[in-house]
């Protein structure tokens, strides 16, 4: 699976941020804080591993006494010599009207540094005003990029710290869950009911949480017929106080010990802010051993980007019909235009039947993605368990969907190696022990 680099950028800049977004490629992954947010970035750096701070720095957008472009383009180690060579000189002043912002400037590198020592800072800047600089880096900033450097040589600056950053020494933390994403770009009933089943296949093996972000909202709750207490928008508004408590007590729970957090009804996906999300699926990984996250018929890009960031493992879902390889294969181009990371992408093809077109290995190939499973149709069954709030593992166990799902489980995690290796034994006595009585 590819590791994402994590980034945070402290900026509240239109510039900075689309300077940066342009220059997104698929091993990073930005997460924008304003600079004042302080209780957010400390949550961020205690919960995520992180490669490196951004700091837009605005004390340098001062018009004079600028380094030329030649050298501000290539970081601090081309403009290092000619900064020595000014203090020597005595050519470094202190400039009344900058110091508030370099202030400013240093008591964040410097509040970031001391209970994190080994972290990594680097400066954004707009202009270099050399006159701050050695300040600055003094604080601790490890290099600075201008704002508008070309793509290759600000992947260069960072890659090169990346390459020289101490690994940390940090106590033992709990295990962090496995997150699957179940993504289908239309917004079909065959994507809840494959989360549900998939979730409480999961939920038998270990303590697992499934979030229903699909479209419409909350169809899985109305499936399972479980009240909705605490919602997806409710756990991001109290993400300070989330801990097992505030899950044991507000989180709906399914009768089989599944916990179930779903968007409200009739909400906005504008409500949702990429950090917010990051934060509160980071500190759900150590809760949980595993967490589904549904996304079926949403094609919000700048969401499946955070989800990304944080997932093991993706399923696509698509019917074996032109509508959804299109919806879906558009969908897909678009993530792939803009160089976002699917982490372990595999295809399921639903309601599938087997002498019809396309097959599903014709949909992996043009999609690019390689097959998983074929589900079966089976209407009536599907219709049962959408309408009397029981899955299949309840009135229909011995279905060739549950044991697609119970294969599906396996492959992925492993789930159920035990209890088929338990069938096969009994298979086989049941054979030897008829053969011992014929003869």
């Amino acid at each position: 699976m590819i590791k994402l680099n994590n980034y945070i950028v402290i900026t509240n800049k239109s510039n900075c941020y689309r300077w940066l977004n342009g220059l997104n490629d698929s091993l990073a992954n930005l997460i924008f804080v304003e600079p004042d947010d302080k209780e957010r970035i400390n949550s961020l750096l205690d919960s995520v591993e992180v490669s490196a701070v951004l700091i837009h720095l605005l004390s340098q957008v001062s018009s004079t006494e600028l380094v030329p472009d030649a050298e501000a383009s290539s970081g601090i180690s081309a403009i290092f010599t000619l900064l020595e060579t000014q203090e020597a000189s005595g050519g470094i002043v202190s400039n009344d009207e900058t110091s508030q912002g370099l202030n400013a400037d240093l008591a964040m590198i410097e509040s970031l540094l001391n209970s994190r020592p080994q972290l990594t800072v680097i400066g954004l800047v707009d202009t270099i005003n050399h006159t701050l600089l050695l300040p600055i880096m003094r604080a601790g900033a490890r290099d600075l990029i201008k704002i508008g450097t070309p793509a290759y040589e600000t992947s260069a600056i960072i890659a090169r710290h990346n390459k020289h950053t101490p690994v940390l020494e940090q106590t033992e933390k709990p295990a962090l869950g496995h997150v699957t994403a179940l993504l289908n770009a239309r917004a079909e009933d065959g994507t809840a009911l494959l989360a549900m089943h998939l979730a409480l296949e999961m939920q038998e093996s270990a303590p697992t949480l499934l979030i229903d972000l699909g479209v419409p909202h909350a169809d899985i709750m109305l499936m399972m017929g479980v009240p909705v207490k605490f919602n997806f928008l409710d756990v991001i508004k109290n993400s300070s106080r989330l801990d097992s408590t505030l899950i044991q007590t507000g989180f709906a729970k399914h009768s089989s010990g599944l916990t179930l957090l779903p968007m409200p009804e009739n909400s906005e996906e504008a409500e949702l802010t990429p950090t917010e999300i990051y934060l509160v699926l980071h500190a759900l990984k150590s809760h949980f051993k595993y967490i589904l996250i549904n996304h079926g018929g949403l094609c919000n890009t700048e969401l499946l980007k955070v989800v990304f960031s944080t997932v093991n493992s993706t399923l696509f879902l698509v019917e074996q019909t032109v509508p959804s390889c299109k919806r879906n294969y558009d969908l897909l181009q678009s993530i792939r235009e803009q160089k976002i990371a699917i982490p372990n992408p595999q295809l399921i093809v639903d309601r599938y039947k087997k002498n019809a077109i396309p097959n599903a290995e014709s949909i992996a190939k043009s999609l690019e993605i390689p097959l998983l499973y074929k589900l079966p149709s089976l209407g009536h069954l599907r219709l049962l368990a959408i309408n009397t709030g029981e899955s299949m593992f309840e009135f229909s166990p011995k279905s060739t969907y549950v044991r697609a799902i119970k294969q599906i489980a396996h492959q992925l995690f492993g789930i159920g190696e035990v209890k088929v290796e338990k069938s096969v034994k009994g298979f086989i006595t049941k054979l030897q022990n008829m053969l011992i009585a014929r003869n």
